[in-house]
This record gives C-alpha cells, sequence and structure tokens, in this order.
C-alpha cells in the first residue's frame, strides 16, 4: 500500500511538472508572438474621462455640492 501511494504521489507529481512546464513553454510563444506583432494590436487611444476636466459653467454646482459636503460633515 506504502508503495502504491509513493507510485501515486509521482504521478501526480509528474502531471503537475508537465502541466507547468507546457504553460511555461505557452507563456513565452504567445510573448514571443506579441512581440513579433505588436503593430498589428496597436492600443487605442485612451478615452477622455469626463471627470478629468471641469467645465468652468459647473462652478455652481460645485460650490452647492461642496457646501452639502461640509454641512453633512458638521463643518
Amino acid at each position: 500500500m506504502l508503495s502504491e501511494g509513493i507510485v501515486l504521489m509521482f504521478a501526480g507529481m509528474g502531471t503537475v511538472f508537465v502541466f507547468l512546464w507546457l504553460m511555461v513553454l505557452v507563456m513565452n510563444g504567445s510573448a514571443w508572438f506579441f512581440q513579433r506583432f505588436a503593430h498589428v494590436f496597436a492600443d487605442e487611444q485612451p478615452a477622455e474621462s469626463h471627470l478629468a476636466v471641469i467645465a468652468p459653467d459647473n462652478s455652481v454646482e460645485i460650490a452647492v455640492a461642496v457646501a452639502a459636503i461640509r454641512h453633512y460633515r458638521g463643518k
């Protein structure tokens, strides 16, 4: 029974080793592929966030929001 456990242990460890070895090969292959064909998979220009730029005509809404936050916090 001990020998069956040892065989099972080596079979499991061998399976994990082969899987990890194949995973490393696939990851290296995909890294090579995407480096070679990077021009095909060009990044898109990032979309401008609507929160990044606050228009000057929103100053009243901003003042109201700040006043509400200060009132809520008790300042």
